[in-house]
């Protein structure tokens, strides 16, 4: 099968053979011959290309759904983030701070938490023992 330009006719394009192989053979109960052949590598890029636009399009479809049916969702996301990034710029000082501060306070956990258990193995030794 032979196209003319990307999206034009088709046409049934025959090549090989010698004159010498004489008429293609008629099988029985035919009134013609049937002559077959491998698809074409042309064919069958085609074909992927024909179930790619079909599968893209499907895809696009469900993408359009969702947006439709989420658009007030999205806005309302897409406004919250907006307004909680414009916060967070305003008060960049203060969230440093915070950081800081839950930082320092981190490394007060560990060494406390160890004070703790020394309290704890000379207050109730037995307790402790085989630890």
């Amino acid at each position: 099968m032979g196209f003319q330009g990307l999206t034009g006719a088709g046409s049934l394009q025959l090549s090989g053979g010698t004159a010498e192989a004489g008429p293609p053979p008629i099988e029985s109960g035919r009134d013609v011959p049937t002559l077959y052949a491998k698809v074409s590598d042309f064919q069958s890029i085609l074909d992927g290309l024909s179930t790619t636009i079909n599968g893209t399009a499907t895809a696009v479809d469900r993408l359009n759904g969702f947006l439709d049916a989420n658009d007030k969702k999205l806005n309302t996301t897409i406004s919250n983030v907006a307004t909680f990034s414009e916060a967070m710029v305003a008060n960049t000082k203060g969230v440093k701070d915070a950081l800081a501060t839950i930082a320092d306070a981190s490394k007060q956990v560990g060494p406390m938490a160890e004070q703790r258990r020394r309290f704890q193995r000379h207050a109730v030794p037995q307790r402790w023992q085989g630890r």
